[in-house]
């Protein structure tokens, strides 16, 4: 099998068109992509044949899941893989095992470099689980507010009405007319900005905006009602939808 035969063999499989793409095709703008869940067969400059994916095992980190020698093995692979219950399912989980350890790794240096701000992190973080174990909201958006002064990063953050301005290399946060919240990061040096979550909860909204801004370069593990809102934030971007302008709605329960 060749690659200019591969899409059409999917298809008699009953393959979604939009769970992968092939060497030599656009990026389809309303599937998930490598970058978000799919999977897509590729060549290198070098002429290796390979497969990214695995975002979805690790909530947004594509890596080579595997290698392959020649065209033919490639896409006989790849076919048995997209046929099959779980493509790629032992690749995407070394995958997530390698980048946890990783993500580890990284975080504990972070937390020595940074110990006051690792102390609030841990603090909080055994807040969100003690209150969601007995059913409470994990943070509210007053929380937030005096977290992230007392994290020394409440400058970079716009949380709603109370900050009726903002400029370059912000992250801006607001609820939506249904409620729900939206993040976004406003652009450097008159860049464009975009939609980093959309549709969350306050509480949801208000864990995601303190882990972003504490981490230190070290990505949280998203939830999945956060992982849910990237994802739709990422087809907000690519619908190319504008960051409402202030002044936005001010969250109950915080004032000026």
């Amino acid at each position: 099998m060749t690659i200019s035969e591969l899409r059409l063999a999917l298809r008699a499989a009953g393959v979604d068109d939009l769970a992968y793409r092939l060497q030599g095709e656009p990026w389809n703008p309303a599937g998930p992509g490598p970058n978000h869940g799919g999977v897509a067969l590729l060549r290198s400059g070098a002429g290796e044949w390979y497969v990214l994916g695995g975002a979805d095992a690790t909530y947004g980190t594509a890596t080579r899941l595997r290698t392959f020698a020649s065209e033919a093995e490639a896409c006989e692979v790849f076919y048995r893989e997209m046929t099959g219950p779980e493509p790629f399912a032992a690749e995407k989980a070394a995958w997530a095992a390698e980048f946890e350890q990783r993500r580890a790794e990284s975080r504990a240096h972070a937390d020595r470099t940074w110990p006051e701000t690792a102390r609030l992190r841990g603090y909080w973080h055994q807040v969100w689980k003690r209150r969601e174990t007995e059913g409470q909201q994990a943070m509210t958006v007053r929380e937030i507010d005096q977290a992230l002064r007392e994290a020394g990063c409440r400058s970079g953050v716009r949380i709603g009405g109370i900050d009726p301005l903002y400029g370059d290399n912000s992250t801006v946060a607001a609820p939506g007319p249904d409620g729900r919240w939206w993040i976004a990061w406003t652009g450097e040096r008159g860049g464009d900005g975009h939609y980093l979550a959309v549709g969350l909860a306050e509480a949801e909204a208000c864990t995601y905006l303190f882990n972003s801004a504490t981490a230190h370069g070290i990505r949280d593990r998203p939830t999945p009602a956060q992982w849910i809102g990237e994802l739709e934030a990422a087809r907000w971007n690519r619908e190319q939808r504008p960051i409402p302008p202030s002044p936005w709605p001010e969250p109950l329960g915080l004032t000026r």
